[in-house]
């Protein structure tokens, strides 16, 4: 938009030939630059004029394609939204945290370890958990938010820690904590 404004005001200045001190020269170039432009106007009526018009070309629906560049991303809805989602044990928590920590200290992008989590996964709990925070991160959520909404799988300060982690850009190490915590607790 900006160019074609430029140009429209490029093309008007350069076509008035103010600039142009001999005022016959300047009227000439002025009559020949009328005579183009009617040459122009004429060419394109007669263009529209004899080009068919064409049938609903603005109202046809056009086709979609599916993307499926995405489609690992979608999650397999095996649970109700109304069914409680049965808590990992502790152990197995503690695996799947320390799995996603080493995944993103070696520099594997979050969304992609929480893929490769959900896809390996034997808890079945954990795998559509992982699932579904992998499918809110490429909506654009944070881990946090997306793990506070299955308090019966993480408590308070696993959420807390994780929340506490992302915000200071020291996710990896966190976790890798957690799963410590996690592991002393499955001990006990």
């Amino acid at each position: 938009m900006y160019l074609q404004v430029c140009s429209k005001w490029i093309n008007n200045f350069l076509m008035k030939y103010s600039y142009i001190g001999d005022e016959k020269l300047r009227n000439s170039l002025e009559a020949k630059r009328k005579e183009l432009n009617d040459k122009k106007i004429k060419s394109n009526s007669e263009k529209q004029l004899s080009e068919p018009k064409k049938k609903n070309q603005s109202n046809s629906p056009k086709k979609v394609r599916p993307n499926k560049k995405f489609e690992s991303l979608k999650a397999k809805r095996k649970f109700n939204k109304k069914k409680k989602l049965k808590p990992p044990t502790t152990k197995a928590l503690a695996i799947a945290t320390k799995q996603l920590s080493s995944m993103i200290r070696t520099g594997l992008p979050l969304l992609e370890a929480l893929n490769i989590l959900s896809e390996s996964n034997e808890n079945a709990t954990l795998k559509y958990v992982f699932k579904e925070a992998s499918l809110g991160i490429s909506k654009g959520s944070t881990f946090s938010s997306i793990l506070e909404k299955y308090p019966e799988v993480f408590n308070e300060m696993y959420l807390a820690l994780v929340s506490a982690g992302e915000t200071a850009g020291l996710l990896p190490d966190v976790l890798d904590r957690e799963a410590g915590l996690l592991e002393s607790l499955a001990k006990i």
